[in-house]
């Protein structure tokens, strides 16, 4: 990579994430982010202000809080985030007759493509931080400050990697990407991601859950750990390597694909 290629790039990927972030600050926009932010909240704090003190001096209580958590937040939150701004990037340039810009200008694809995900992930981070900061002080948690920034952490490491892995899709299947996007999210994450076999540790839902039950060092209960629905002795840095490391890949594809292909316009079609 040549360092007038790395500036190019640079100051494209800069430039339409700027543009984006603040072209995207409307209304609507707004209003369902807050949307997305009150629908796990309210759900957190019901469970628990309506908690039985049985339940609460119980020492399963904090991993059945943990893993409610981490079904809304890092996964539910998170996932519906990037299927609605990260999956249609490319079919919405299509749609807003604004792909030509991105094809006449040096990097412009690439550039068009990355800034955009930075934009996506910006936006779904940000509901998962602010839904945890809202609801961990009445969680429960013995150590509320320890169970904010795993939290923050599991929100912004989820949101990169599903958000690639959904660019990707979006990418290679232009017009029904949204669907394919929902099929893997509720078959791969939502169903083989919670199966006690092997194949659940490729999923994205497998390493954020094992960081999760790592970091907060809560107990979790025997089927939980004897099932393999976590990782036992593994470093959280393996996790984090396969998390990053597998966005990696999936921008990198997503970027040579789009960089590569004709991609047809409504005129042409």
């Amino acid at each position: 990579m040549s360092p007038e290629f790395a500036t190019r790039l640079r100051r494209g990927i800069v430039g339409v994430a700027s543009y984006e972030w603040f072209r995207s600050l409307t209304p609507i926009r707004i209003a369902l982010w807050i949307v997305m932010i009150f629908f796990p909240s309210s759900l957190i704090l019901v469970v628990a202000f309506s908690a039985p003190e049985r339940l609460l001096r119980s020492p399963d209580y904090q991993s059945i809080m943990a893993i409610l958590f981490f079904v809304l937040l890092p996964e539910i939150v998170t996932i519906l985030g990037m299927l609605l701004w990260a999956t249609p990037i490319v079919n919405a340039e299509m749609e807003g007759q604004t792909w030509i810009y991105s094809v006449v200008r040096p990097e412009g694809r690439r550039s068009m493509l990355l800034g955009k995900y930075i934009v996506a992930v910006l936006w779904t981070t940000t509901c998962g931080w602010v839904a945890a900061s809202i609801t961990i002080p009445f969680a429960g948690f013995s150590d509320p400050l320890r169970a904010w920034w795993v939290m923050l952490a599991l929100c912004f490491l989820s949101s990169i990697t599903h958000g690639a892995l959904f660019v990707l899709i979006g990418v290679l299947i232009q017009r029904r990407s949204m669907v394919l996007a929902f099929f893997y999210a509720v078959v791969v994450e939502g169903m083989l991601g919670w199966i006690p076999a092997v194949i659940n540790q490729f999923t994205i839902a497998y390493r954020i859950r094992s960081l999760m039950a790592t970091w907060l060092d809560i107990p979790l209960n025997e089927s939980m750990q004897t099932s393999e629905l976590v990782s036992d002795g593994v470093s959280p840095w393996v996790h984090i390597a396969w998390l990053l490391g597998g966005a990696a890949v999936f921008l990198g594809i997503a970027c040579w694909r789009v960089q590569s292909a004709q991609y047809m316009g409504k005129t042409e079609t």
